[in-house]
């Protein structure tokens, strides 16, 4: 029987975001075991009609995205702007309403209402939806700052560099304060097309771009958790000054519509390589709690994983056969269900140490399961990928080899939906194991 945690200020709302990010991840693969059912047996389609595999395929991708991959993330500035000596229900509500707003936004896209934009489907009622989910959290972070810092004014005078921080944590809670009106007015399809006529996809400046916005949320997660840490100040200088050096070669580039066989584009790709050995050594600089190595790990197995077939499917002639295939999802899964979940794990690790869910994620089990069934995945995906650029005709034929793949794919894909669900579940009954012993 796991120990009861001693409770401390914000660990409710903590609890509440490692619940509905587990919820999240389980209807997320829940919805991809589906998807990769209905590749295997298309004829299934009918009797599902008229939830298409279009309209799944949108909300495995949003769930995945606004569901299991925002709302850790949002557990991180749970710990930076809620009080520090009391809970606030209106956190805890603002996950209650973003979840609500999710489910909304699902029925809406099976229903047909979308803006055709990837990532940003929503349209009509759902698109105000999103606009008052994301309006209430920022409105929640911003009354649980004004707390905080009540708190603040009735201790001693703070220091220059307390005045600093809090300065900064205001001017980046207004920035993210005009986040949902621009998400509001870019789903507008009027704004620009879902597909743009002028661009030939994605370049390796953009990568680089959208790669270093997520090696900086990485970089400054630990400081962000308040993990404790041996190493000065001036430690931590040379890792973040690369990072600034990074973004001013990233600014230099030429942007818009770039070749592949640009080798400066390539170059800037192949950049990244650096940051894996560099961030796994900045995260190693803290003391993370019990249980979370094995996340570290993995998260740094992934990230390397990730950056080798980035680097290597951008080059030409590779992508020129890669592209549009299988082995582009096979990326998006290594990056989504690799890099990204192992991290949000990591740092649900320290999330949940002061509430009900401590320890819940050391299990070994769900942990291999997960690992195993997302390697098998990815490399299934990544054959069917060469395949489908060698034998075009292989992909709507139903070819037994793509069969093969396909049902190596969905024998994968249930074992991680299975991880998942052990999670939830081992969630759901350490909570009633603790009611039952008070």
């Amino acid at each position: 029987m796991t120990a009861r945690p001693v409770q401390t200020s914000g660990s409710a709302e903590q609890e509440t975001v490692a619940r509905h990010s587990l919820f999240w991840l389980v209807l997320g693969n829940l919805v991809g075991l589906l998807l990769a059912l209905l590749l295997l047996f298309p004829s299934l389609g009918v009797l599902l009609q008229p939830l298409s595999y279009g309209r799944w395929v949108t909300v495995h991708l949003n769930a995945s995205l606004y569901g299991w991959s925002s709302l850790p993330l949002i557990g991180l500035l749970f710990r930076q702007y809620l009080p520090q000596t009391r809970s606030t229900r209106i956190a805890s509500s603002a996950i209650t309403v973003w979840s609500c707003v999710l489910l909304f936004s699902i029925i809406a896209w099976l229903s047909g209402h979308t803006s055709g934009k990837l990532f940003m489907e929503w349209s009509g009622a759902s698109r105000g939806a999103i606009l008052f989910g994301m309006g209430y959290l920022a409105l929640a972070l911003g009354i649980s700052y004004r707390q905080r810092l009540g708190e603040v004014g009735s201790a001693p005078t703070p220091t220059r560099w307390r005045k600093t921080t809090i300065l900064l944590k205001i001017l980046f809670l207004i920035v993210l304060s005009t986040i949902p009106v621009v998400l509001y007015l870019a789903a507008n399809p009027a704004l620009y097309p879902p597909i743009n006529p002028d661009s030939g996809g994605a370049t390796g400046g953009s990568l680089l771009g959208s790669t270093l916005a997520i090696v900086a949320i990485y970089w400054a997660t630990p400081f962000m958790l308040g993990l404790p840490h041996q190493a000065t100040a001036r430690s931590f200088l040379p890792s973040l000054s690369l990072l600034l050096l990074h973004w001013i070669g990233f600014s230099l580039l030429d942007h818009g519509d770039q070749s592949h066989r640009d080798p400066t584009q390539i170059v800037a790709l192949a950049s990244l390589f650096i940051w894996v050995p560099l961030l796994v050594r900045h995260l190693q600089r803290f003391d993370w709690p019990t249980g979370s190595k094995r996340w570290l790990w993995a998260f740094a197995g992934w990230g390397l994983l990730l950056v080798i077939d980035g680097v290597g499917t951008f080059v030409p002639p590779v992508l020129d056969h890669w592209k549009f295939t299988n082995a582009l999802v096979a990326h998006v899964h290594i990056a989504m269900a690799g890099m990204v979940t192992s991290f949000n794990f990591l740092a649900l690790v320290v999330l949940t140490q002061p509430t009900q869910l401590r320890g819940l994620f050391d299990a070994p089990t769900p942990f291999w399961c997960w690992q195993a069934g997302t390697l098998v995945h990815a490399l299934a995906l990544l054959a069917a990928g060469t395949l489908e650029a060698l034998h075009p005709g292989w992909l709507f034929t139903g070819h037994p080899v793509m069969n093969l793949l396909y049902t190596i794919r969905f024998a994968a894909g249930l074992l991680m939906a299975t991880a998942s669900i052990q999670w939830f579940w081992l969630a759901h009954k350490q909570k009633e194991l603790l009611h039952e012993k008070d």
